[in-house]
């Protein structure tokens, strides 16, 4: 990765030529130094080698198309490059919160803080202890979610604390997230309501349109934030924004890291906090005494007898395959997302005790 983001094989200079304009102003955005929120999706992580949801290779794409959806191993991508513009944009005080829809955890992994994120669809790598006081947040360096489903949310591991059952942080379709963290809707809602501006990187908005306070729906249209797209393809906030860059996060970032010349860290797993502070089961302890490394859902057959399924994939697999498998496209199902209208207060106004 470069430490200023420098032209890559003459893309850069390709979108300049076509897009140069629409930068430039979101590059002045940036560089004014005002109220700035972005909101993240599926697209930001595509350079990841995650594929997205409706892209031309999404999974809802490859399903409405009857092509088959291979598994991907989430635990085996790292944060992009605009992950990193992004790191580098909060420490300058060029933006001020990031809200991603992403589960796959990529924005705390790039060393975001909790406290400027809200990962209001979860994030799979931790679990919680909703039964302690605060609720104590596990960050493992596994995917947590290889045995939960849609309203089963229990892990199979306890807590180290108390001993209750441990829960995932995913929110799935028809679900309303009540976790505080690392959901964290008190801010993404307080740093709604004071953007100047709000930049969607990598989303087609068909979810996150549903949550209206994110937009400031209630005021009247001049008194909201105004509106940048980055996004591939066309969104349901198009004709809201000012404008919209078709093109993709990475690409655009690249060129907006070399304009604001900023210092883009690298990528390390020594600072990677699901590495440098996740806790050990009991399973990957024993084992680690021992020499060799244990599949932690082994904990699973142990506590249940009942053999961990494989290949599932997950809450990337089931939860959105299963999703995709409609017959009908997600957009045109009229349907109440929950978590859109009432998002859950949090009970803490700090990440909860990291255990």
């Amino acid at each position: 990765m470069e430490s200023k983001a420098a032209n890559d094989d003459g893309t850069s200079a390709s979108l300049l030529a076509s897009e140069g304009g629409n930068i430039d102003t979101l590059t002045e955005v940036l560089r004014a130094g005002e109220h700035v929120v972005v909101y993240t999706g599926a697209g930001i992580s595509t350079a990841a080698s995650i594929p997205d949801y409706r892209g031309p290779d999404g999974l809802y794409t490859r399903s409405a198309k009857g092509r088959t959806i291979q598994p991907c191993d989430l635990t085996a991508a790292n944060p992009t490059l605009s992950h990193m513009v992004l790191l580098a944009l909060l420490r300058k005080g060029r933006i001020k919160h990031i809200v991603s829809q992403n589960c796959d955890g990529l924005h705390l992994r790039s060393g975001v803080p909790q406290e400027n994120l809200s990962e209001i669809h979860g994030n799979m790598y931790i679990e919680v202890c909703a039964h302690c006081e605060p609720p104590v947040q596990y960050f493992r360096d596994f995917d947590v979610t290889a045995q939960t489903r849609r309203h089963r949310h229990a892990t199979q591991r306890t807590c180290s604390r108390c001993g209750a059952s441990l829960q995932d942080t995913i929110v799935l379709p028809g679900e309303t997230g009540r976790l505080a963290w690392p959901l964290n809707w008190d801010a993404a809602l307080d740093h709604a309501q004071r953007a100047t501006h709000i930049i969607v990187l990598g989303s087609s908005l068909q979810v996150m349109r549903h949550y209206k306070p994110l937009w400031c729906m209630s005021r009247v249209k001049g008194k909201r934030p105004k509106l940048i797209v980055v996004n591939h393809q066309a969104t349901l906030k198009d004709k809201q924004a000012l404008f919209r860059i078709s093109s993709s996060c990475d690409d655009v970032m690249r060129c907006v890291a070399a304009e604001l010349e900023l210092d883009v860290p690298e990528y390390s797993r020594l600072s990677d906090p699901i590495f440098s502070e996740s806790t050990e089961t009991k399973h990957q302890a024993s084992s680690t005494a021992c020499g060799h490394k244990e599949d932690p859902t082994n904990e699973y057959e142990e506590k249940t007898g009942i053999p961990p399924k494989t290949g599932a994939g997950g809450w990337y697999m089931r939860g959105a395959v299963k999703r995709a498998s409609s017959t009908r496209p997600f957009g045109k199902r009229k349907r109440r997302v929950k978590s859109a209208d009432h998002p859950t207060a949090s009970t803490s106004s700090s990440p909860s005790q990291l255990e």
